[in-house]
């Protein structure tokens, strides 16, 4: 969202009763999205815009893993953190919501398998800069993300919010905010914080 106080609390507070109120009938995320957007076309000033991602996760019957479909509108992209330490990008970006009547948004859909981690993150994550003023970024972000594969889903929001608070010496200049999402064997105990 841009901006602070209350311009900014009122993107939010209409992000939020759009989103509830569009997956009631439509999961598809780049519908929700889109809806978002005519909704602030409609009811903001025009200064007033925001990026977004969506992802629906849909548990897979018999089978290892959970389907997510991924759509996001100027938001930095999800990172896709394989078991073996790689890391992939996962989906198109379309524009900022808010400015323009066509967003240009789409959906990206894959498989997250047991011992995989997907991690939405806020630009305050790769724009963080050090006292000298060199940004965190996203290669940066990569490398660590790689080097703590396998970590369950609290350790590693831990460790990325830890990492960036570190390298800003402790004076965060923007706020941060990190979702990881695991997928796990079911024949496994429960994470902390998990549930089945």
């Amino acid at each position: 969202v841009r901006g602070k106080g209350v311009e900014a609390a009122s993107v939010t507070a209409l992000a939020r009763y759009t989103i509830r109120a569009v997956t009631l009938k439509n999961d598809r995320p780049s519908e929700v999205l889109a809806a978002l957007n005519e909704a602030m076309l409609r009811q903001l000033p025009e200064d007033r815009f925001c990026t977004a991602a969506c992802v629906r996760l849909e548990p897979q019957d018999g089978s290892a893993g959970v389907g997510v479909d991924v759509s996001r509108a100027g938001h930095p992209p999800p990172l896709l953190v394989h078991s073996d330490g790689t890391v992939e990008e996962v989906g198109c970006s379309g524009r900022v919501l808010g400015v323009f009547p066509d967003a240009e948004l789409s959906d990206t859909s894959l498989r997250l398998l047991p011992g995989e981690a997907l991690v939405l993150y806020t630009d305050g994550v790769t724009e963080a800069r050090s006292p000298d003023g060199e940004f965190f970024g996203e290669d940066r972000l990569r490398q660590f993300l790689g080097s703590c594969a396998g970590c369950d889903a609290v350790t590693l929001a831990g460790r990325i919010k830890d990492t960036v608070l570190d390298f800003q010496e402790g004076y965060p200049r923007d706020d941060l905010a990190v979702l990881v999402l695991r997928a796990r064997d079911l024949a496994a105990p429960a994470e902390q914080g998990q549930s089945h």
